[in-house]
C-alpha cells in the first residue's frame, strides 16, 4: 500500500491527523446517509415539515464531507508531488 504524508510532516507525524480526517469523513457519510434515511421514510401528519427541515440539513453535511475529502485528496495530491521531484517539475511546467 502507498503510504502518503502530509507536506511538511514525516510519515509518522502525518499518520494521526490522516486518521482523524478519515475519520471524520466516515462520521460525516454516515450521519448523511441516516439523514437522508430519515428524509425518504418520514410518515405521518408532519411529514412535509420534517422532510423540508431535514433536506438542508442533509446537504450541509454533505457539503462537510466534500470538504474533508478535498482536504485529503489536497493533501494526497500534494504529498505525491512533494514526494517525486520529477512529478514536481512536471506540475510546475503546466
Amino acid at each position: 500500500m502507498t503510504q502518503f504524508t502530509i507536506p511538511g510532516l514525516t510519515v509518522k507525524q502525518s499518520a494521526r491527523p490522516t486518521e482523524l480526517l478519515q475519520r471524520q469523513l466516515s462520521t460525516y457519510n454516515d450521519l448523511h446517509l441516516t439523514l437522508k434515511h430519515i428524509h425518504w421514510n418520514m410518515l405521518g401528519p408532519n411529514f412535509i415539515r420534517v422532510h423540508e427541515m431535514i433536506d438542508p440539513q442533509a446537504e450541509a453535511v454533505r457539503q462537510f464531507a466534500d470538504d474533508v475529502a478535498g482536504w485529503t485528496s489536497s493533501t494526497t495530491a500534494l504529498s505525491k508531488t512533494s514526494a517525486n521531484p520529477s512529478t514536481r517539475q512536471t506540475n510546475s511546467a503546466r
